[in-house]
């Protein structure tokens, strides 16, 4: 059965704390493997019944707040110089700490731009595809998407071509903590563009139609300027979309070979499964060996 869906203000009201950007990535060695990480981020979730150890650990080690998610979990910072696993050590060995773990690195998984997915599937899309009278939600996890004409302090946004006639539901940007999820590098918007885009070929005038001509695309940003995000904003995302109504989440995304999902993730995708969401990942995508195939059925690998 469907959760029922949220409305915008209450999700806004869990996500307004100040961003915490992505920062630079290093390699670490955590729990024997080396990994793509978020400095001085950890991923905590504390036991329900046992908030004042969680917190007195957390002190401990300089812990502050990060972010509060849409779930139990919440983002540490370290102080900079605390070594990461020793410090992931304590928590987990703490009666408080249900979970800890370092907030990794993902980022988009192909580069190519715009209209390379129709001559590369040698299959431009057609409107008979999508039922006339279905209009499915299709939350797209990315860059964010160039939806709307829109200028703030970062810059100004000009609404892609192949959106003209395209729907958009609310979504949300996890990089810059907003809900005007504009696209910086063009990655979200070539992934819509596949799903709902319509235009022409870049090389003719031959025209596509996006597979799923029809849908409405809800855009939600967590990828930053780099083409890079981390597991802290993509779980958020899931739930966010979860809560917002969505039917399909796309997850065009990359993790490390040797990525493992923290429980984090893998609470997000379960409440996706809960909610009888549809959840589409690329080939490369590292969740989709890992947490999809031992939590949810719904999931479909591209």
């Amino acid at each position: 059965m469907r959760l029922p869906p949220r409305t915008l203000i209450p999700i806004v009201a869990a996500l307004l704390a100040a961003p915490v950007p992505a920062a630079t990535t290093t390699t670490q060695i955590i729990d024997g493997l080396p990994q793509v990480i978020a400095p001085q981020q950890v991923i905590v979730r504390c036991n329900p019944g046992l908030l004042g150890l969680c917190t007195n650990v957390l002190n401990s080690v300089g812990a502050v707040v990060g972010g509060l998610g849409l779930g139990d979990f919440q983002l540490a910072l370290l102080p900079s110089n605390t070594p990461l696993q020793p410090v992931l050590d304590l928590l987990r060995a703490t009666l408080g700490i249900a979970s800890a773990e370092p907030n990794r690195i993902l980022i988009g998984s192909t580069i190519y731009p715009q209209t390379w997915e129709f001559p590369a599937a040698d299959a431009p899309g057609d409107y008979s595809l999508m039922p006339a009278a279905s209009h499915p939600v299709v939350a797209v996890l990315d860059s964010g998407a160039a939806y709307e004409n829109y200028a703030d302090a970062s810059g100004t946004y000009a609404m892609a071509p192949a959106f003209a006639t395209t729907q958009f539901a609310q979504g949300w940007d996890f990089v810059n903590n907003d809900d005007h999820p504009n696209d910086d590098t063009g990655h979200g918007t070539a992934m819509a563009s596949i799903i709902v885009g319509e235009g022409t070929f870049s090389s003719s005038t031959i025209p596509y139609v996006g597979s799923a001509s029809g849908a409405v695309i809800m855009p939600v940003k967590i990828l930053d300027a780099a083409n890079q995000g981390t597991e802290f904003w993509l779980a958020e995302g899931i739930r966010y979309a979860v809560y917002s109504g969505a039917d399909v989440i796309n997850l065009s995304l990359d993790f490390a070979r040797n990525y493992i999902p923290g429980a984090n993730l893998r609470d997000a995708v379960a409440l996706a499964r809960s909610a009888r969401v549809v959840v589409v990942s690329a080939s490369l995508f590292s969740v989709s060996r890992h947490v999809c195939r031992t939590a949810s059925p719904s999931v479909v690998r591209r």
